[in-house]
């Protein structure tokens, strides 16, 4: 979705399935971006869990490097707050916060220029 570094989009999950795979210590990696939308990265370990199986390997059958979940942020403080424990806690080894540039407004500036131009060339 975001990242761009894995061939199989990750599955989207809630906010307390996110922190159930949290507070047991299953992600490895978390990516927020905007403050509003997360991706989470699993340990080894977790894609070994038969409640990750299918997201285990990609759809070529090779391990799958992730993102592995997507998830929505209602609160960014609160949950930098939540990460931040983790850390502590050593359920999580790190997290980055990333802004994200937003392509499609710029695209509907230029549609109408292109379609012109399109149009007078063929």
């Amino acid at each position: 979705m975001m990242n761009g570094s894995s061939i199989q989009d990750p599955t989207k999950i809630t906010s307390s399935k996110f922190d159930e795979l949290l507070n047991k210590g299953q992600i490895e990696k978390v990516n927020v971006f905007n403050k509003s939308d997360g991706e989470a990265f699993l340990t080894a370990a977790a894609l070994k869990d038969k409640a990750n199986k299918k997201i285990a390997k990609d759809v070529f059958g090779n391990p799958n490097k992730g993102p592995h979940y997507t998830f929505e942020i209602a609160d960014a403080q609160n949950f930098e707050n939540k990460l931040i424990k983790a850390k502590n806690e050593s359920k999580l080894k790190e997290y980055d916060f990333k802004i994200q540039g937003d392509w499609t407004g710029i695209l509907m500036n230029f549609l109408p220029i292109i379609l012109i131009i399109g149009v007078w060339i063929f």
